[in-house]
């Protein structure tokens, strides 16, 4: 019987690459919930492949919602049955030219990872016990304890405070929750948009490292979160 994993975030490039190397393993249901899947599926697939040749996994489920909606059934469904959650959700910047510098990102929902946490957790809550999920991983950031070089650390002080101090928010939630017994909180550096290529570091503490690919925090994530369990009950910073 397929281990089914619950994905948030899906068309963000780390939980993306996440579900591809689950699919592809074979053993895995993922279900995701998603706002377009238009958008998904463009994502998914890509330019490498015509619209009329794409064929999704039959083993993804695909439920159209947002997870805003707390009513909405598919929030639940998309939980329902599985053995850990993966969510990648969080704020998308906006660049606006000023002359003070710290409002050069913008953020137009500053609590997202706190708020949609705490939606996801209720939503648990609503399940019978045997329908909820044994482990939850949440992809955080790195600069919450100092754990980057000084350079990148400054950089995070006066650029990124306000989705810092969200995912601060959402790492003790998850901390302090009691729901969901086993916890992960991924701590990446700086996206990039580069490769697969397997050559990351991941340790607790400060790690003299900028940047890491989305494609590599995927790898990270379904090799040694979730068929791995190293990390449960940690914050590993992942960088190169």
């Amino acid at each position: 019987m397929s281990t089914k994993i619950a994905v948030f975030g899906a068309t963000g490039g780390v939980c993306l690459a996440a579900v591809k190397l689950l699919l592809a393993e074979k053993k895995y249901k993922v279900s995701v919930l998603v706002r377009s899947k238009e958008k998904f599926e463009n994502l998914y697939f890509g330019d490498a492949i015509a619209d009329d040749k794409r064929e999704f996994d039959k083993n993804l489920e695909i439920f159209v919602g947002d997870v805003y909606d707390e009513d909405d059934t598919n929030l639940k469904n998309v939980i329902r049955g599985s053995k850990m959650i993966l969510s990648g959700l969080g704020a998308l910047p906006k660049i606006s030219f000023s002359l003070f510098p710290s409002r050069w990102f913008q953020f137009s929902q500053p609590h997202i990872c706190e708020e949609t946490g705490k939606i996801i957790l209720k939503a648990v809550e609503s399940l019978p016990v045997e329908e909820r999920p044994s482990r939850i991983i949440g992809i955080s950031t790195s600069g919450l304890d100092h754990d980057v070089p000084f350079l990148l650390d400054s950089f995070y002080k006066a650029f990124l405070h306000v989705p810092h101090q969200d995912k601060a928010e959402l790492e003790e939630l998850l901390t302090n929750q009691t729901l969901i017994p086993e916890v992960i909180l991924v701590r990446g550096t700086l996206y990039t948009t580069g490769p697969t290529t397997r050559k990351y570091h991941a340790t607790e503490g400060k790690k003299l490292g900028y940047t890491i690919s989305r494609n590599d925090v995927g790898h990270f994530i379904f090799t040694q979160c979730i068929e791995g369990d190293e990390w449960v009950g940690k914050k590993p910073l992942v960088t190169y």
